[in-house]
């Protein structure tokens, strides 16, 4: 770019109200910048396909999702745009679902997730709320039964998050929930949440989850490995046996998966762009503006 464009791109930028240019583009360069294997913003409005940021692994989502309604936005999240969207869910619905393509290659071996959430108490299913599941299988599985299932579900009191992993081959599970949290994380309020797993990690922190920058579980993963043929943000991949109660109902958004583990600075990165200090926003808009009048002094030395 020649000075007298960056100059104008300069000049547009300022132009623009503050939701819609730095805070907007904060959190997606952040989770751009850790290479995921797909980014779903869930920002559309109509149609069936969320996109994938990241290449052409598209999802597809649930007639019964409402499509378009608000996602974490300023003043509360300055790193997204005023007019961000997110999925609405529907607990009583099957078709209330974003399903990923296996394409993804995702296993029980390594791996992570982040996302946002938002839930109420009302929207709390009488069990647990899935947010993500695997299955080596693509149409099997509820939950707790004798497929190769890996999930994270808010348990229904609204205070605690699980972990599942559990394969058929030995039927080696790990199934834990977190500590109730002195508040519920269904508050109707939006809180970042990031789970990890490495199988290969002999440690007692090789499969966490993380809410709002904190890890709230740390725990020992040895589990059987498999890799998913079905991949599915809101509910498992059968509901009908236990009368649809293992459906998310709240609002999901900025879903990134990963083929490795995001370290606990990684995803403190994430939060911390999601709401970024006052002091950082006028830091970078100070660097942009020193940019700027560096190439507007070289365009008029040039002239």
């Amino acid at each position: 770019m020649n000075n007298a464009k960056m100059l104008l791109v300069a000049v547009a930028f300022f132009s623009l109200p503050a939701s819609q240019t730095l805070g907007s583009l904060l959190y997606q360069d952040t989770v751009l910048g850790q290479s995921p294997l797909a980014y779903y913003q869930l920002d559309e409005q109509v149609g069936t396909v969320a996109t994938d940021l990241v290449g052409t692994n598209h999802g597809s989502y649930g007639s019964a999702l409402t499509l378009g309604d608000d996602g974490p936005r300023p003043p509360a999240f300055g790193g997204f745009g005023a007019n961000n969207l997110a999925p609405q869910f529907d607990k009583d619905d099957f078709s209330s679902v974003i399903n990923l393509p296996s394409s993804l290659g995702m296993s029980s071996s390594i791996g992570s997730v982040s996302m946002f959430f938002r839930i109420t108490q009302d929207e709390l299913d009488v069990g647990p709320s899935f947010l993500f599941y695997g299955n080596s299988h693509p149409t099997t599985g509820d939950g707790w039964g004798s497929a190769n299932e890996h999930h994270v579900h808010l348990m229904p009191d609204g205070k605690r998050m699980a972990l599942y992993i559990r394969g058929t081959e030995s039927n080696t599970t790990l199934s834990v929930a977190s500590e109730p949290s002195q508040g519920s994380y269904a508050d109707g309020k939006w809180h970042h949440l990031a789970f990890t797993w490495d199988r290969n990690d002999a440690g007692d922190n090789a499969a966490r989850i993380y809410v709002d920058g904190n890890d709230i579980l740390s725990v020992a993963h040895d589990a059987n490995s498999f890799g998913f043929s079905s991949i599915r943000i809101g509910r498992p991949n059968n509901t009908s046996y236990y009368g649809n109660d293992r459906i998310f109902g709240g609002r999901l958004d900025e879903v990134a998966v990963f083929n490795r583990v995001l370290s606990p600075m990684e995803v403190s990165g994430q939060y911390s762009a999601a709401i970024p200090e006052p002091a950082s926003l006028v830091l970078s808009a100070i660097g942009l503006v020193g940019m700027s009048l560096y190439g507007w002094r070289r365009f008029r030395a040039q002239r």
